[in-house]
Parts: C-alpha cells; sequence; structure tokens
C-alpha cells in the first residue's frame, strides 16, 4: 500500500499514484506525452509476465497488429531517446516474479 505525504497520510488514491507517475516520466524525458505512459505500462506488463491478450485487453487496443506496429516500435524508440527511462525499467525486471511486485516496488 501506498501512502500519500499529506496529513493524515491516507492510502493514495489512483488518480495520485498516476500523477507521481506521470511526473518522474516528465522529469526523466521532458518531450514525454500521454502515449509514452501507454508504452511503459505495456513494457511493464509485458516484462512482469501478463499474456498479450492481457496487455491488448487492458491496452484497449484494437488488435495485435496495431499493438505491434504502433506500441512495441513505442517501447524501442522512447527507450532509445530516454536512457532513465531504460535504466528504471532494467531495475524493474530485476527480481521480480509478478505484475504486483513491479508495481509495489516501483511505488516505494
Amino acid at each position: 500500500m501506498t501512502r500519500s505525504f499529506k496529513e493524515p497520510h491516507s492510502p493514495a488514491s489512483m488518480d495520485t499514484i498516476a500523477g507521481w507517475i506521470k511526473s518522474i516520466l516528465k522529469i526523466s524525458s521532458p518531450g514525454s506525452t500521454a502515449k509514452d505512459m501507454r508504452v511503459l505500462a505495456a513494457f511493464f506488463a509485458q516484462n512482469a509476465g501478463a499474456g498479450l491478450e492481457t496487455v491488448l485487453a487492458l491496452g484497449n487496443w484494437s488488435s495485435n497488429s496495431v499493438y505491434h506496429r504502433f506500441y512495441q516500435r513505442g517501447i524501442k524508440l522512447m527507450l532509445e531517446r530516454n536512457q532513465v527511462s531504460s535504466l528504471i525499467l532494467s531495475e524493474a525486471r530485476v527480481g521480480h516474479d509478478s505484475l504486483d511486485e513491479v508495481i509495489n516496488d516501483s511505488l516505494q
């Protein structure tokens, strides 16, 4: 569970966590876009062992070919453009057995 920094330190909402992630992405790559968030989420899900069908459903992609044509390419371009994201993602891959562990560890 992630707690907010402000009193009374209640559990952080989904919107708060999303804001933190967007802020980190903006700081690490000032030219990042909402598409980069979607690409990053797909990358984390796949690296954590989510199946392609799950990634397609959660990302609301219209087809497998659209996902591969645009978002798989987007992952490579984003990582080439931003070494900080590459370091974060490589750290997240090390020693994680599940998507929950990746998410929980990245929020601590």
